[in-house]
């Protein structure tokens, strides 16, 4: 009985490229013997020659079209194209014209039949297909013998090595047999890389969220805790950031890389500004902007922000105004630090002792981001944080 219909796709995948193969040889085959089946048009009745066509056009059609028709379709055609070839087989005898009987006259079609009796290999178990294609080279001389009494001597000299095309069943059947396996191989290694992913992006996850929880809740709690009872306006903001940072996080099975609208941005942005100081100047533009910005990168430009503000009061004059200036557009979120401090000269300062290359550049480096620094001596200093670079 058939294979059962349905089958992994690798299973599936394996026979397609098998049967296109098949179907390439028999192509090659069919080109090689035309001179034959030239010279025999004439000698054998025409609803032989048609069922002949037939078989042609669906082996030329297995290899043109074998990689891209349904599975279903091409199991139809692997079953057609054997089967018209054994009725052809069956009456070559009988359709045969010519008045000096059949001679030392071989079907032509008979010349191709190992590409044939290898399509069933496609469908049916091995012992099925042995039996299939031991019976097929006995065809044409039981054909000959039943219609005429006779058999040509060419086709008694040829069944023999016709018998001998088992050798080509047996080869396909173990080449089907490693090419499952390794499809098979495959499609395993392809689910454990997207399993290893899944738990690397879960890790992920849960360092950002701890490092959030660490950075914006755990100092929030501190700083209330040596309040003595009174919540000043910075802790407010803190703690108002720190639940919107949190209520942003995504959820255990949900959605592995979730976006934050431009309003949560633009009030995360500026509690991390607050974070740093209070007073700090915040401006937020988002037009019409519909710009999907993943939590992460969220998360890595509200603590870039704030360090870059931190830095700017650190290193400012202390009576400089320090400005956080936010954009949302349709391509692109840009944050800029600015203050109208004494400046420094970029070129000859190490970014590492300025305290940006980790918490900054860095951080806007492995979310696809981009933070560039400029100043000069009594010109103050920007720092621009770009999303996506």
């Amino acid at each position: 009985m058939p294979v059962p219909a349905k089958r992994r796709t690798g299973d599936e995948a394996a026979r397609r490229q098998l049967g296109w193969l098949m179907s390439l040889c028999g192509v090659v085959l069919v080109l090689g013997n035309a001179p034959l089946a030239l010279k025999q048009l004439d000698e054998f009745e025409l609803w032989w020659s048609l069922i002949s066509g037939l078989v042609l056009v669906l082996v030329v059609a297995l290899a043109a079209f074998g990689r891209v028709l349904a599975f279903g379709v091409l199991r139809v055609l692997w079953v057609a194209a054997p089967l018209a070839a054994v009725i052809a087989y069956l009456t070559w005898a009988p359709a045969f014209q010519n008045e000096a009987g059949l001679g030392d006259t071989i079907p032509w079609l008979w010349t191709i039949e190992p590409v044939f009796i290898c399509y069933p290999v496609l469908i049916f178990r091995g012992y099925q297909v042995i039996v299939f294609t031991l019976a097929s080279a006995l065809t044409p001389l039981l054909s000959a013998l039943a219609f005429t009494g006779t058999a040509p001597t060419m086709v008694v000299d040829l069944t023999p090595i016709h018998l001998g095309n088992v050798a080509f069943v047996v080869l396909f059947l173990g080449i089907l047999n490693r090419l499952t396996r390794l499809l098979a191989a495959e499609a395993r290694a392809r689910v454990e890389r997207d399993r290893a992913i899944r738990t690397g992006e879960m890790a992920r996850q849960q360092t950002s969220l701890a490092r959030m929880v660490h950075d914006e809740v755990l100092s929030t709690l501190v700083g209330v805790s040596y309040s003595g009872g009174s919540i000043s306006p910075e802790l407010r903001a803190g703690a108002q950031r720190a639940a919107t940072v949190l209520s942003a996080a995504p959820q255990e099975g949900g959605d592995a890389d979730p976006v934050i609208s431009c309003e949560h941005i633009l009030g995360l942005l500026e509690g991390a500004t607050r974070s740093a100081a209070d007073d700090l100047e915040f401006r937020g533009h988002t037009g019409d902007s519909t710009l999907r910005v993943p939590t992460e990168v969220v998360h890595a430009l509200c603590g870039a922000t704030a360090e870059a503000a931190r830095n700017a009061l650190r290193h400012g004059s202390g009576t400089s105004p320090i400005r956080v200036v936010a954009i949302l557009d349709e391509h692109r979120l840009t944050v800029r630090v600015l203050d109208d401090g004494p400046g420094f000269d970029p070129a000859s300062t190490s970014p590492a002792r300025l305290g940006l290359r980790l918490s900054v550049i860095e951080r806007m480096e492995g979310v696809g981001g981009r933070a560039t620094v400029t100043s000069a001596p009594g010109a103050g200093t920007t720092v621009e944080l770009t999303w996506p670079r």
